[in-house]
């Protein structure tokens, strides 16, 4: 009788165990694709979204994160969650919860990041208005920082201009380098 027990035991433990493993999470996330795509202020969504269109406005809240591929891409809303993009203009505007992650021709971040930059582009562009919580690595011909930035600023470039608001350690290869006028450095 034991002998039955322990088998039916083992067969529930089993098939158990393999019901757990085997389980497919449920993410949620959106997907759009057009010309242009516009999330409207007042719109939220809930989790992750991906986008791919010529010109991407983003409005509304992203409770997740955020990717897209386009060739003008502007982020006014707040994303909770990382954003990463490839485009031939990129404008971070809003605040983002996380990481910004981003390649293409010119980029722009005036919003707050609370995490860490990184770009590849022709032109980067962190003005006044903008604090990143976390590091800067950058690989541009131009590159004006002159915004917060509470990490290290890491990059590379032809010609880098600096503001007075990096609080952490500069490593630049740079073949021009200029202070701008408000920097104490």
């Amino acid at each position: 009788m034991s002998k039955y027990i322990f088998k039916g035991l083992s067969t529930i433990l089993i098939v158990s165990l393999l019901l757990i493993f085997t389980a497919v999470p449920v993410l949620a996330f959106d997907a759009r694709s057009g010309k242009t795509i516009t999330v409207s202020s007042g719109e939220v969504i809930d989790g992750d979204l991906y986008v791919a269109a010529d010109t991407i406005i983003i409005n509304g809240t992203i409770n997740g994160d955020f990717c897209a591929c386009g060739r003008t891409i502007t982020v006014n809303g707040p994303v909770k969650g990382s954003v990463m993009a490839a485009g031939e203009t990129i404008n971070i505007i809003g605040e983002v919860g996380h990481a910004v992650r981003a390649g293409g021709r010119t980029i722009n971040i005036s919003g707050n990041v609370h995490g860490d930059v990184m770009v590849g582009c022709s032109q980067v562009n962190v003005a006044s208005t903008a604090k990143i919580s976390g590091d800067l690595l950058f690989g541009a011909e131009n590159a004006c920082i002159d915004g917060l930035i509470e990490g290290d600023v890491k990059g590379g470039g032809k010609e880098v201009s600096l503001g007075d608001g990096i609080k952490g350690n500069v490593a630049l290869e740079v073949k021009s380098l200029t202070i701008l006028p408000t920097a104490n450095i």
